[in-house]
């Protein structure tokens, strides 16, 4: 079975445990949470076509509006001291290009704290392993303050050789190339504040055998195959421009 939301993540498996307590009223609301493990998640977020979306009845979204107006505007805050995740599979669905496709992680490890730490002084930390696309073996660790307006965060990636096949989609969605064979290996390191995201993204191609589907000889392939990769990463942090996430 799976599990859609509005918010276009669909939910295919996985068992969460945890501790701690919750608090709800129209005065006060909060969950406390002491510990939290999710076990076997298997989790993708579905870039959609406008069609695909569902309008929101204005009549039910004024109504909700009313009710809630009496009680507390202040959002339902969830604050967790330590957060895991075993055995994991994360993707990113993209359905809005020609041809769609899929990026994941999978056999992921992920140890976070600091979820909604109550002091924008305060800050989370995550550590995660994997790997991508069920090839390359992957690391990203970090830091970010949740209590913030705009994404704030610091993170480290790093994705080890991974068969180029396999992200074929990827190359022909942003970068319009037809790969056949090689090895694809990912360095970076991104920085958010105040709603500007800075760094780098280096990948890196070994001995790629590739062919240009729109035949534009005048174009570099190796300059198509970069902005092929951060298309696409730039699709996945969503509203971020290219020329915000450049090479080192």
């Amino acid at each position: 079975i799976i599990l859609s939301s509005p918010l276009n993540v669909e939910i295919h498996s996985g068992t969460l445990n945890g501790e701690g307590h919750i608090e709800y009223s129209p005065w006060k609301n909060n969950a406390q949470i002491a510990n939290l493990e999710i076990e076997n998640p298997h989790i993708d977020y579905v870039e959609k076509n406008s069609s695909e979306k569902k309008p929101k009845d204005k009549q039910d979204s004024q109504s909700h509006e009313d009710d809630n107006s009496k009680k507390s505007k202040d959002p339902f805050k969830v604050l967790v001291d330590s957060a895991s995740v075993k055995n994991g599979e994360f993707g990113y669905m993209n359905r809005t290009t020609n041809p769609p496709y899929k990026v994941f992680f999978n056999d992921v490890d992920l140890q976070v704290t600091g979820v909604g730490t109550p002091k924008i002084t305060q800050k989370g930390e995550l550590r995660l392993s994997g790997k991508f696309m069920g090839k390359g073996k992957t690391s990203i660790e970090g830091g970010f303050r949740p209590e913030v307006q705009h994404p704030d965060f610091d993170v480290k990636m790093k994705i080890g050789k991974t068969d180029m096949t396999v992200l074929n989609d990827v190359f022909k969605a942003h970068g319009g190339l037809d790969v056949k064979s090689g090895k694809f290996s990912l360095f970076s390191e991104l920085h958010a504040h105040k709603g500007r995201v800075q760094g780098y993204i280096k990948p890196f191609f070994d001995r790629p055998e590739i062919y240009d589907i729109s035949q534009d000889k005048t174009d570099n392939i190796f300059q198509q195959l970069y902005e092929g990769v951060v298309g696409a990463v730039s699709s996945i942090l969503e509203n971020v421009p290219r020329d915000q996430v450049a090479t080192k």
